[in-house]
């Protein structure tokens, strides 16, 4: 109300008064900066008009990921169960330089950082669907879960369906305090077979009769996202074999 205590806008206050109250609640009501409502009320009186100039800029900068690339990632994340971003990328680098597959080219030279703006796009998650949260730890009472103690003996890992990929083999390194650091590097994500070749006198650790060449050719029968998909295949044939309702 006009002449009301505590109006925004009194008659009797000066000109520039107002208009300073005025661009203050402009700006509380819109949420634009001061500086943004001035421009606009100055547009405002010189054109009679405020025109929405947003969009898409006249020359945007090309794109180096297309639609196929962030479809292909997303095709790789659901057959893999969405692996960390550098083990995704060495997934991406060994099906274009060790398969052979052109796809791959581009998301074989990915960043860690983009990788994840890669999969927080609209065209990943169209394509992805959604997700499962994270599974969380649960007691198991029947046993107990422990990581093995190779003691320094190679050889020494655990079979299960997680190596038919890249992961982290981390570099110990014991600092001023004689507390074991651990150091995650891009170039110590690989397989156990090329963790295993890469330890000195590693053909002394093999059976007898077998040889690297044969376990490479094993190895390079079928490409990371076929092994995948074979495994997921034969896990749900083997779900329906114990379904009794099935």
């Amino acid at each position: 109300m006009p002449g009301a205590r505590g109006s925004i806008c009194n008659r009797n206050a000066a000109p520039s008064l107002r208009v300073g109250l005025l661009r203050r609640f402009l700006s509380k009501a819109t949420g634009l900066s001061r500086a943004q409502v001035t421009r606009l009320l100055r547009q405002h009186r010189t054109t009679g008009a405020i025109i929405d100039r947003r969009g898409a800029p006249r020359r945007p900068f090309a794109r180096r990921y297309t639609r196929a690339d962030i479809g292909l990632l997303a095709e790789t994340d659901a057959l893999h169960g969405t692996l960390s971003g550098p083990a995704t990328r060495a997934l991406c680098a060994r099906a274009w330089r060790l398969f052979g597959d052109g796809r791959f080219e581009r998301l074989a030279r990915i960043s860690n950082g983009h990788l994840y703006n890669l999969r927080r796009s609209t065209t990943y998650a169209r394509r992805r669907g959604a997700t499962p949260h994270p599974a969380r730890p649960v007691s198991v009472a029947i046993g107990e879960r422990r990581r093995p103690q190779p003691f320094g003996r190679p050889g020494c890992v655990r079979v299960d369906t997680v190596h038919h990929r890249p992961c982290f083999f981390p570099r110990e390194q014991v600092d001023a305090k004689g507390r074991v650091r651990k150091r995650y590097r891009h170039a110590d994500v690989m397989t156990p077979c090329e963790k295993l070749q890469s330890l000195p006198d590693a053909a002394a650790c093999l059976k007898p009769g077998t040889t690297f060449d044969q376990l490479d050719a094993v190895a390079t029968a079928r490409s990371d996202n076929e092994a995948a998909r074979a495994l997921s295949q034969a896990r749900e044939r083997l779900f329906r074999s114990l379904d009794p309702a099935a």
